[in-house]
């Protein structure tokens, strides 16, 4: 593990300020208490040597105030070790700045040296040799870097991943860049010899940069005692590990929080997953084991991203779920894959739902079967007192083809007043918008 240097220096400015505090005031004190002033005779003709410095200080520092009242001299030491205190703080402030600063050094010194030579390194259509990559960056096989710019090269890379994207070859190349560099050399150190959140900001940096190591850095951590680490090596676990991937993934003796970052950091390994042609496991079986609504529906969504057709037809059950958060995820699913078949079961339940259900309903019709929904839309224009609803479909109506526009302009000739600002909502292209008229976006 890395000694912390600032915690060491700070020590030592602590004891050196606590030795010339005591040196200052080792001799030469006299307290007046009153109109009488005592003297310290224990101070005078003193000899020291040895081990007696150590008890001098001692005794001085115990008899300083000693003819003082308790309050005053608590009132001392209070504002003594305040004083000690605010140095040591100003200092440990002062060498933060002074860090950070050698830091963003570091940073955009590398930054502007490697950054386009890593997009030159991107933009090559093949696999490239280690000779051709190291004339590239500008390297040799002895390059070596520090920890502070190791740190920034992983950083910078990041950024890289972030604004780039690359090909599969592409993908390669930076591996072989990152072996060459050390920087892999350098995260495995890192992997054992860190804290546990310096070992959970590796792994994420592994994942996200594609970078493949052993089975056996990772395999230690799955079930490690602290959750975060805990979830960021099973994280990595899917994408490492070829013979069963999932295994701890459908592991849900363990209850832990699965928060809205966590669904982000989720979804982005099944889509590498994807890209790498290997195969997910059907969540439908994880759904019916999981008792959070939120990790369900995500879930749910994720089978409209990532399921085969035979997911998606057992995911029509959970339209007929109690709770309604479910069934909205389960519409929005139907909508995202556009399930055609998945028609008739939305119209036998719309008129079951809520106000908000209904709308999506009705743009899920919109999305899966347009020009066989016209008249429903038309029916639920004319059965819903909600204006909201009213507007979703007639939006529907008029976006559903030659028949939902013939029904949309005999509605409006029979509109009232009150109902026909609905109309002209709709036909304007400027106040029209998916957002405005309260349902999801679908592409």
């Amino acid at each position: 593990m890395k000694f912390n240097k600032t915690l060491s220096t700070v020590l030592i400015l602590a004891l050196i300020l606590l030795l010339l505090f005591l040196f200052l005031f080792r001799n030469y004190q006299m307290v007046q208490s009153g109109d009488v002033l005592i003297p310290r005779a224990w101070e005078n003709h003193i000899l020291l040597e040895g081990g007696d410095y150590l008890r001098h200080y001692f005794y001085t520092l115990t008899g300083l105030y000693k003819e003082l009242p308790w309050a005053v001299r608590i009132s001392y030491i209070i504002i003594q070790l305040s004083c000690v205190a605010m140095l040591l703080l100003i200092y440990t402030l002062l060498w933060d700045v002074h860090k950070r600063r050698q830091d963003a050094c570091v940073y955009h010194a590398l930054k502007e040296k490697y950054y386009p030579r890593f997009r030159e390194v991107a933009q090559a259509e093949e696999v490239l040799p280690e000779n051709r990559l190291l004339e590239m960056m500008g390297m040799d096989k002895d390059t070596h870097f520090s920890y502070r710019e190791n740190m920034a090269l992983i950083d910078i890379l990041l950024e890289f991943h972030v604004e780039v994207e690359l090909s599969p070859s592409a993908i390669t190349n930076m591996q072989s860049v990152m072996h060459l560099m050390g920087l892999v050399r350098f995260m495995e150190d890192r992997m054992v010899k860190g804290r546990e959140k310096e070992i959970e900001n590796v792994i994420e940096a592994i994942r996200i940069l594609h970078i493949e190591l052993p089975d056996s850095f990772v395999t230690g951590l799955v079930n490690h005692r602290d959750v975060r680490l805990r979830k960021a090596a099973r994280l990595y676990y899917i994408i490492s590990n070829m013979e069963d991937p999932f295994l701890y993934f459908e592991d849900n003796r363990q209850k832990v929080s699965f928060v809205p970052w966590d669904m982000l950091e989720t979804h982005q390994i099944f889509s590498v997953c994807h890209s790498m042609q290997k195969q997910l496991p059907s969540f439908i079986p994880v759904m019916d084991r999981l008792d959070g609504h939120e990790i369900k529906e995500f879930f749910i969504k994720e089978t409209a991203y990532w399921g085969n057709s035979r997911d998606m037809e057992h995911l029509l059950h959970f339209l007929q779920h109690p709770e309604l958060s479910v069934r909205k995820a389960a519409i929005e699913s139907v909508a995202t894959r556009r399930m055609e078949e998945a028609e008739s079961t939305l119209k036998e339940m719309y008129y079951m739902q809520t106000e908000e259900l209904k709308r999506e309903i009705l743009h899920t019709l919109y999305v899966v079967a347009p020009r066989s929904s016209d008249e429903f839309f038309a029916q639920a224009y004319r059965d819903t007192s909600s204006m909201l609803t009213k507007r979703v479909a007639l939006r529907c109506l008029l976006k559903s083809g030659d028949g939902g526009v013939t029904l949309f302009h005999a509605l409006k000739e029979k509109a009232g007043p009150a109902e026909l600002i609905l109309f002209q909502h709709v036909e304007d292209r400027l106040i029209d918008r998916e957002a405005s008229a309260g349902i999801s976006v679908v592409n």
